[in-house]
């Protein structure tokens, strides 16, 4: 049905040379000067170099590899929103190489208007301006946050940090779950919030973990207005003031590849919170690097699929 497979990230500056660039690209034009230099501070911080790139090439191979194992193999492409390689440029090579129906993963287990539309608008615009009358056609995946294959992922990981932390002798460890914020009044009128709970309880429920705390990381820099919370590092504070004898076990659960929001929330920010107040840390890795998870990849594109309708915001 589908000859092809597109999988789309957001992307990230891979020099430091990059970092302005791209933070202007993701901002817009009119973005507040002060919050430009305060996110390209964020970047240059930690060297500049968002790691979501080298992890989506990773992925890119891991689907490849598998993909010669299936009955019907088709090609598979990556492109990012804001860096190279650009949506407009794969969608062209895609045009070029004659693909007509090809299908779209997006490695968020959480699906976002905000984002979700950011993804269709980018591939419709380069669709509309390639010249050719024969375009290619994009049909997005399902999100994945309730497929039992990501479920395990999201377990297999969860697990790993335990036993990581009860190797080095801890007994109190506090496991925090990360997704994406997002503004109050948008998350007030979606199912987000409610959908990583759902997510939330069936991965705990596997495992038999009951003790867990939900975290909102990612509240983009001089981002106006309340969003979700607490923050990693406000949650950490919290635990370590009524358990100072614990470790934190924090598990991004709302994301599937690393990038700079983890790398600057959690390794850096939250990381920096445990060694001030004394407390173990670990950070567990994201469930892409578990091998169920390309498992799943395939399976979505061989069935249950459907066209996204993301409605944009302005």
């Amino acid at each position: 049905m589908y000859d092809s497979l597109l999988i789309l990230t957001y992307g990230g500056p891979e020099t430091t040379e990059q970092i302005r660039p791209f933070i202007e690209k993701v901002l817009g034009e009119h973005a507040a000067p002060a919050r430009i230099e305060a996110s390209v501070a964020r970047y240059e911080r930690l060297g500049g170099v968002s790691p979501i790139n080298e992890q989506s090439r990773a992925l890119l191979v891991r689907v490849v590899n598998k993909m010669m194992s299936v009955e019907n193999p088709v090609p598979v492409y990556w492109a990012t929103l804001y860096s190279h390689p650009s949506v407009e440029e794969i969608v062209a090579q895609m045009a070029y190489d004659d693909r007509k129906n090809a299908a779209v993963f997006i490695p968020t287990p959480l699906e976002s208007e905000y984002m979700n539309g950011k993804f269709q608008k980018a591939i419709d615009a380069a669709v509309d301006a390639f010249e050719s009358t024969s375009k290619p056609s994009f049909t997005f995946l399902p999100s994945y946050a309730s497929r039992e294959e990501f479920i395990r992922c999201g377990a297999a990981t969860i697990l790993k940090g335990l036993k990581f932390l009860e190797n080095q002798g801890e007994k109190n460890i506090k496991v925090m779950l990360s997704a994406h914020s997002l503004p109050v009044t948008w998350a007030e009128t979606s199912s987000y919030d409610a959908r990583f709970g759902e997510l939330i309880e069936r991965i705990t429920k596997q495992i038999g973990l009951s003790d867990v705390m939900k975290v909102w990381q990612s509240k983009p820099t001089g981002a106006p207005g309340e969003w979700l919370g607490p923050d990693p590092v406000e949650a950490i504070e919290n635990v370590a003031k009524d358990s100072p004898d614990c470790a934190i076990l924090l598990v991004p659960l709302g994301f599937s590849l690393d990038n700079m929001e983890i790398a600057y929330d959690l390794d850096y920010l939250a990381a920096q919170a445990c060694e001030n107040l004394g407390v173990n840390y670990f950070r567990a890795p994201t469930a892409s690097a578990e091998p169920e998870f390309v498992d799943m990849i395939i399976n979505l594109l061989s069935g249950e699929l459907r066209v996204a309708s993301c409605e944009l915001r302005e």
